[in-house]
């Protein structure tokens, strides 16, 4: 897997979504469970082994580094800072996404850095600069929570309009472009490897 790659109703693995993310010595590989299934069917040893050569080449079964088992979140705090100006809330203690594109990690970065500014003003005597953090780092956060958002819609396609649509585009996909394109349109993460961060208001 040379580039991100995703399957919706992946027919290997009874349906289920499957996100191929290269990664930094090998391959990230997502499986989204159904609200029904039990986690430990699919994470202890065993359980990977079957549905990882199920979507990948069966030599990789036997390469498993590391699993995590994960709920999406998508919350983003009412506020980045205390009404005193004393407080700056950074990261995952602003906000929480779907791990789509690395936005959590990235954004929470360009939070740290905003913060450390906004501080250095501040023990200056001004706190205009942490009202500054406050709202443009919740507008970036908002802005990436959507985006997320987005792409969480397509996965799920938990509205029967959705579900038509998608099933439509996949069938009329090998004929057209466009229908393809809508498919693969939602912000899942950069497609190449080796793109680092996807664009966006981190």
């Amino acid at each position: 897997v040379r580039e991100r790659v995703y399957y919706y109703d992946h027919p290997a693995v009874g349906g289920r979504n499957v996100l191929l993310v290269p990664f930094a010595g090998g391959i990230r590989a997502d499986l989204q469970l159904r609200h029904h299934d039990e986690p430990e069917r699919f994470n202890d040893p065993d359980g990977v082994k079957r549905w990882i050569a199920r979507v990948l080449p069966a030599t990789y079964a036997d390469r498993v580094t590391w699993v995590t088992t994960y709920r999406f979140h998508q919350v983003v705090a009412s506020a980045f800072s205390d009404q005193h100006r004393r407080v700056c809330l950074v990261g995952e203690a602003a906000h929480l996404f779907a791990p789509f594109g690395a936005r959590g990690l990235n954004s929470g970065i360009a939070d740290s850095l905003v913060a450390a500014r906004s501080i250095r003003a501040a023990l200056d005597g001004s706190t205009a600069e942490i009202e500054h953090f406050a709202t443009t780092r919740r507008e970036a956060a908002l802005y990436n929570r959507d985006a997320s958002s987005l792409a969480l819609h397509h996965m799920q396609a938990n509205g029967w309009h959705t579900r038509l649509k998608r099933r439509w585009r996949a069938a009329v996909a090998k004929r057209g472009i466009a229908a393809g394109a809508w498919l693969d349109s939602s912000p899942f993460g950069p497609r190449a490897a080796e793109h680092k961060t996807e664009t966006g208001s981190y």
